[in-house]
């Protein structure tokens, strides 16, 4: 089963997010903006849990997706985000695949 990495406990921003997989949450509390190894150390361990078909659930303050981000696409040299769409009302999904990237760019 595929897991999705909620960045922050946010209720109303990970409703029906549960269809794409079993949720994890990187943060439970609000954490300031400025910690930020202090959020890198929290999330590093939790996402080394993670497999390259997994996703990360975009919520929470733009650094903590940043980090979350980076962590993920370091460990997997790719990035499934799960976006909610407010106008359609469900989850998109996008991915960066950043080997192919990288080969079409070599």
């Amino acid at each position: 089963m595929r897991k999705v990495f909620v960045v922050a406990n946010r209720h109303w921003e990970i409703r029906e997010a549960d269809q794409f997989g079993q949720l994890i949450f990187l943060c439970e509390i609000a954490m300031p903006k400025f910690k930020i190894c202090e959020m890198t150390n929290s999330f590093y361990p939790k996402l080394l849990q993670s497999n390259a078909e997994d996703y990360i659930l975009l919520s929470g303050l733009s650094v903590m997706n940043a980090i979350a981000c980076s962590i993920f696409s370091t460990l997997h040299k790719k990035l499934n985000l799960l976006i909610h769409s407010k106008a359609k009302g469900e989850y998109e999904i996008r991915t960066v695949d950043f080997d192919a990237l990288s080969k079409k760019y070599s």
